[in-house]
């Protein structure tokens, strides 16, 4: 029977900074995930909001949404960095330089008509990453059991393992088998 338990580190790392709401981050720099999972399943501002992005999670990009907009604008950015380099390097492709040709005729700024060329179809937001074997025997009981998994809330507690991090259980509807455990690491990646 795989662990259940759901732990998980908020890094010292700064909180995301964007114009779109960022994560919340304490004076220490430790994000303060909130304790009512967010209901949204795929990507959204209000669980980056939240400090609830698990790392490993590939989040769906709903159509017509201001989070596809802004990756759009990153991804086409993005794109257009990447031809200088992979032309010094002799690695442009022929698709390469149709999509880059396409974004450049376009232009960053018209994010409705690059949502028509580059589709995301998912983004992962890392706040909360894996925390493999943290010390749960300073912990009140239930939750010094390896089997506790808090029923509804996110539930935040110290280890004397990391006295300056905080660690937070997700509660049983946010385990899911290979995301059970994560800790703080600020990191974006695009699928396109």
């Amino acid at each position: 029977m795989p662990n259940r338990r759901a732990d998980v580190l908020a890094s010292n790392a700064s909180a995301p900074r964007n114009r779109s709401g960022g994560g919340r981050c304490n004076n220490a720099g430790i994000y303060n995930v909130a304790p009512a999972p967010i209901e949204n399943e795929g990507f959204c501002w209000e669980r980056v909001v939240a400090c609830q992005s698990f790392g490993n999670v590939k989040y769906s990009l709903y159509e017509q949404c201001p989070e596809r907009t802004h990756f759009t604008k990153w991804a086409a950015s993005a794109l257009l960095a990447t031809l200088p380099i992979a032309d010094k390097a002799g690695l442009t492709t022929p698709l390469l330089k149709a999509v880059v040709d396409t974004i450049t005729r376009v232009g960053v700024a018209h994010t409705d008509q690059l949502e028509g060329i580059l589709k995301l179809k998912h983004v992962s937001y890392c706040q909360l990453q894996h925390k493999a074997h943290p010390i749960i025997e300073d912990r009140e009981p239930p939750a010094n059991n390896p089997d506790y998994v808090p029923s509804t809330h996110f539930e935040k507690y110290e280890s004397r393992e990391f006295t300056n991090r905080t660690f937070v259980q997700a509660p049983e509807s946010e385990v899911r088998p290979t995301e059970a455990q994560c800790f703080a690491h600020p990191k974006l990646l695009c699928t396109l």
